[in-house]
């Protein structure tokens, strides 16, 4: 069983290639910046050692701080969010409350060839020059 901890990374682009729509997010990144939404085992000093750190996002990468895939599986999933009394959402950046007056959720969903049903890792769009990832309770 694979444990992996949440945190969120800003992600600002170095540069950005635009073909199909999964593709507008393929290239270099940079974590511009960490913040805390909830507890974790990251302190916000080792968090705040990723700031420049750079992500990579192709067809045939995925590379960021902690984990490289060769030819990754990626998915961009949208989904409308629509919020009802009494329905809990799953866990995702709206559950804590991260940029929570959103209408839609879009992500890419970064998989490994032997694993398609749990994805490494999800990046949040937030729009075309930012992403964020959930780690260890950062943002």
């Amino acid at each position: 069983m694979i444990f992996r901890i949440l945190m969120i990374i800003l992600l600002l682009p170095f540069e950005l290639r635009a073909a199909q729509p999964i593709d507008n997010f393929f290239g270099d990144w940079c974590i511009s910046s960490t913040e805390r939404y909830r507890g974790g085992l990251t302190t916000e000093s080792d968090a705040e050692s990723k700031i420049g750190s750079k992500l990579t996002l192709s067809s045939e990468l995925y590379r960021s701080f902690h984990r490289k895939i060769e030819f990754p599986i990626l998915k961009l999933n949208s989904e409308k969010i629509e919020y009802t009394e009494g329905v809990v959402p799953e866990k995702n950046s709206l559950f804590y409350g991260v940029f929570p007056n959103r209408d839609k959720l879009d992500v890419i969903r970064v998989f490994e060839a032997s694993d398609l049903e749990n994805p490494w890792t999800e990046l949040e769009i937030i729009s075309k020059e930012s992403l964020f990832e959930l780690y260890d309770g950062f943002v």
